[in-house]
């Protein structure tokens, strides 16, 4: 929990817990209160209340709930509730200042678990991906079922040959993932029948997070759209292993329920499974941001999802700017699956040009990731007469040396510069292209054009990696 692995140690903070209800709450009058997001009882029968007492005040305004979780005896539930996010950042504040149980977290210092190269992976009841005119691209599909699996459809794309079962955008930034790829239903700690540790949907997931977008930070999950509880949607709370694999990378994830740009500030990536409300234009508008400001979004499906809900995931896939959309069907698989269940497929059917099935952390192969550090449009003096100061500075962000051969580089009208065979950029290293003729070193490449490429008043940079996929876009 939380970068906690002593399990006596959360034990005794568990009649810590007990011990600090008590001293509160004991001989006290108090208000219960309901929230209108969730139901009076839990699937467990366990009344969902807020108690409000009086902590010293003289009146009953101290909102029980919200001071276990500040003062450390508490963690936040992801689910619906309307309070969710204030919650959260009262456990974020407990967190950083080791009160109570945080004391002994440290997500940073979490141990790595199961971050290998991606042999097999699982695809619980899932969906395949279309787009709004019918089949996927293959050039697009980084993971197809196997040819032994099937549709059941429902009125989607009758796929003839290989069904995707994620597709990406990488202009949007957006990638489509047919099932809940990440659920912890089918962990066995959590009571499913066969251990399904061995496969590396987490290693997969966390690449394509960062093959989308540029940002560091956590991993946010949507709960604020009816996700918590239904049989298609997650909330973080449904995706614990998930997370503790990231405290291994030193990565969080958190919950969200809502989407705003203060909230996605900081965040890595959305993750939006099968939503059964839909979002408003404003939170449109702030994914909107998001994503042009480096973050990657997945929308994540289910093959037995209810209309509505696959209906609203694909309004939004349409909302930022993708043809993706979630098709109308269930893939299954009688010969490659987990644990005997056809509605839970496994495949080894990947494109392996994309570069998201090697351990995390090794970037593909080399564990490079290329980011424009700069653009310098405007060289001093007529732009022509000047082309060395007309420039971009690469920056390799990555943890390793990353090789460009057969990498390009695009302007918006597709002039195109291709970097020499065999250059390589180290990890946190920078090389400057320059427009005009040079002699190329390890720091400055040149591109030989006699004018000027990048437009003053506004561009656009591409860079493309050597399976022709964009890896980094950058406006201005």
């Amino acid at each position: 929990m939380g970068g906690i692995e002593d399990s006596s140690y959360l034990e005794t903070w568990g009649a810590n817990a007990t011990d600090y209800a008590t001293a509160e709450l004991s001989n006290q009058t108090v208000d219960l209160h309901f929230d209108a997001n969730e139901p009076v009882r839990d699937a467990f029968g366990r009344v969902l209340g807020y108690i409000t007492y009086d902590a010293g005040s003289g009146t009953r305004d101290t909102l029980y709930n919200e001071q276990a979780v500040a003062d450390g005896y508490a963690r936040v539930y992801d689910s619906g509730f309307a309070n969710h996010d204030s919650f959260i950042t009262a456990e974020t504040n407990a967190r950083d200042g080791a009160t109570g149980v945080w004391g002994q977290s440290d997500p940073n210092n979490s141990t790595e678990i199961r971050n290998r190269d991606v042999d097999d992976l699982f695809f619980p009841t899932t969906a395949s991906v279309r787009t709004t005119s019918g089949a996927v691209d293959p050039a697009r599909v980084p993971v197809f079922a196997e040819s032994s699996a099937s549709q059941d459809l429902d009125g989607g794309h009758d796929y003839s040959g290989d069904i995707p079962l994620v597709a990406v955008d990488e202009t949007n930034s957006v990638a489509v993932v047919g099932g809940p790829f990440v659920d912890e239903g089918y962990e066995l700690d959590e009571g499913y029948a066969v251990d399904t540790s061995n496969y590396e949907n987490f290693v997969f997931l966390t690449n394509l997070i960062d093959y989308l977008g540029t940002n560091s930070g956590d991993v946010l999950v949507d709960g604020g759209h009816g996700q918590f509880g239904t049989t298609f949607g997650l909330s973080a709370e449904d995706t614990a292993y998930y997370m503790r694999f990231l405290e291994g990378q030193d990565i969080g994830l958190a919950g969200v329920n809502d989407i705003t740009d203060a909230n996605l500030s900081e965040a890595r990536a959305l993750v939006v499974t099968t939503p059964e409300r839909s979002f408003t234009s404003a939170e449109v508008s702030a994914l909107d941001t998001f994503v042009a400001d480096g973050g990657a979004v997945i929308l994540m499906g289910d093959g037995k999802v209810t209309a509505d809900a696959r209906a609203n995931l694909n309004a939004l896939a349409g909302d930022l700017g993708t043809d993706l959309r979630l098709n109308e069907d269930l893939v299954t698989d009688g010969t490659n699956n987990v644990d005997s269940d056809a509605e839970v497929p496994e495949t080894t059917n990947f494109d392996t040009s994309f570069p998201l099935f090697a351990a995390y952390g090794s970037g593909g192969s080399s564990g490079g990731q290329i980011d424009v550090a700069q653009v310098h449009e405007d060289a001093a003096g007529n732009d022509n007469d000047n082309l060395n100061d007309e420039y971009v500075v690469f920056e390799n962000v990555g943890s390793g040396s990353l090789d460009l051969t057969g990498w390009t580089v695009e302007d918006e009208v597709g002039k195109t510069y291709a970097f020499p065979s065999g250059f390589s950029l180290a990890a946190g290293a920078t090389v400057t292209l320059h427009t005009g003729s040079g002699t190329d070193t390890s720091s400055d490449l040149y591109w030989g054009k006699t004018q000027a490429v990048w437009n003053n008043s506004g561009d656009t940079v591409f860079v493309y990696d050597d399976a022709g996929s964009l890896a980094e876009q950058h406006s201005y």
